[in-house]
């Protein structure tokens, strides 16, 4: 995944938590978070390198806009 080779990396938390990679530019969550803290943990992995802006994608079922 750090060289390039790999372009997409799924994780669980236990994973992710590990995942120090600079390059990351996107970074999506298919579920929602139980705190904000967590919200903000888990996207602040995306855009660590300044050189790149980081996106960050929430994915929520329908039922959450009610």
């Amino acid at each position: 995944f750090r060289s390039g080779a790999i372009r997409v990396l799924y994780a669980t938390d236990a994973a992710g938590m590990g995942c120090n990679v600079p390059n990351v530019a996107y970074v999506a969550l298919f579920t929602d978070p139980s705190t904000f803290s967590t919200l903000v943990q888990r996207w602040g992995r995306a855009g660590w390198d300044r050189k790149i802006n980081g996106t960050c994608l929430l994915f929520l079922p329908a039922w959450a806009f009610r």
